[in-house]
């Protein structure tokens, strides 16, 4: 399969909808689009955006119960990315509707050269978990990252039940920690296709212990 690496990744990103040709950006934020202009741009793709998700869970369900045991809810969730990102890698390769580059440390899918899209789990009120990073953080805000063309950011996050279960999938457009709006993706078909595996399957990480503040900012996931 051709990678798209850096140089090959902006040359797709001149393919831009007329609708969003007029936005304005400027050195520290982004306007990122309503939830109107979304929709009307990621109605068509929701489905293939939310399968990489879908096809980590059933992976993840697959296993059985003494091999998901000892793993702890943080080690569950990086499996769950490790799986959710070969398989997102293997199927939205298809440019200039899907570019994915890796440039900025972690994978970041672009769809038709305006939204970038990074896959992480979400808590109750569809914040992002994780390490509040000055990337983490950049990322939430909409500032451009270093590198990278300015983009909308969301996420698209899949939220967890009390019972360890996935409740669905969500495509998340936040600024700071306001929610600006959000897309419920379809669930996952009866017959969705088994997605191509990754060559290994993805060893759980050992995520190292941050040390909790007071804003909470050591979230993990």
């Amino acid at each position: 399969m051709e990678r798209h690496e850096e140089g090959s990744w902006n040359q797709t990103r001149n393919i831009v909808p007329s609708f969003c040709r007029t936005r304005v950006y400027d050195a520290t934020t982004m306007n990122p689009l309503s939830q109107t202009e979304a929709e009307r741009l990621l109605t068509p793709h929701l489905s293939d955006l939310a399968a990489p998700v879908y096809a980590a869970w059933r992976a993840w369900d697959a296993l059985t119960p003494p091999a998901r045991q000892p793993l702890s809810p943080r080690t569950r969730a990086n499996w769950l990315y490790d799986m959710t990102v070969a398989h997102a890698k293997a199927t939205l390769d298809r440019p200039p509707t899907f570019t994915y580059t890796e440039q900025p440390g972690f994978l970041l899918v672009t769809v038709e050269g305006v939204v970038a899209i990074r896959y992480k789990k979400l808590d109750d009120e569809m914040g992002i978990c994780g390490i509040r990073t000055r990337q983490f953080q950049m990322w939430g805000t909409q500032a451009p990252l270093p590198g990278i063309e300015p983009l909308t950011h969301l996420v698209a996050g899949y939220q967890v039940s009390e019972f360890g279960k996935l409740q669905g999938v969500v495509l998340v457009c936040s600024q700071g920690r306001r929610v600006l709006w959000h897309i419920e993706a379809p669930a996952a078909p009866a017959n969705l296709a088994a997605l191509p595996a990754p060559a290994e399957s993805p060893e759980p990480r050992v995520t190292p212990v941050h040390r909790r503040d007071d804003a909470g900012e050591g979230r993990q996931g």
